[in-house]
């Protein structure tokens, strides 16, 4: 009760007290170090298919179905976006933040050519380690 009564006798004291705890509280938190977000870099794999002269619906079809369907049995794919046009057909896949990056760029090559005898020859496969920060 005293605390309490002080505060009600004297309320410019009251008021100086409260700016002072906001000014303190606000000081500490511009000094607060940000751990709870730390920098994390998604691994991303980017597969770019080659049909010399395929329309962008066989390319659908043909190679980017089968290669959504080789890399979607990958562990840790959180992603997969794919965009055919005239003769390319590109799929991006993008893993968890806890991949690692060499094994992720890894995965989908050797499991696209276990399913590049399926298409043929016809096609071609190549895949590139991309990180976010570089596109």
């Amino acid at each position: 009760m005293f605390l309490s009564d002080l505060f009600i006798q004297r309320p410019v004291f009251a008021l100086v007290v409260s700016l002072l705890i906001v000014v303190g509280g606000v000081m500490a938190l511009r000094e607060l170090p940000v751990r709870e977000l730390p920098d994390v870099d998604a691994s991303v794999v980017t597969i770019t298919t080659r049909y010399t002269g395929a329309a962008p619906g066989i390319i659908d079809t043909e190679i980017t179905e089968v290669v959504e369907g080789a890399v979607a049995r990958v562990d840790g794919v959180r992603r997969i976006e794919s965009n055919s046009r005239e003769g390319v057909g590109q799929t991006r896949v993008t893993f968890s933040p806890d991949r690692n990056i060499d094994s992720a760029a890894a995965d989908p090559g050797l499991t696209l050519w276990r399913f590049r005898g399926e298409c043929g020859p016809k096609w071609s496969a190549s895949g590139r380690n991309c990180l976010s920060r570089c596109e």
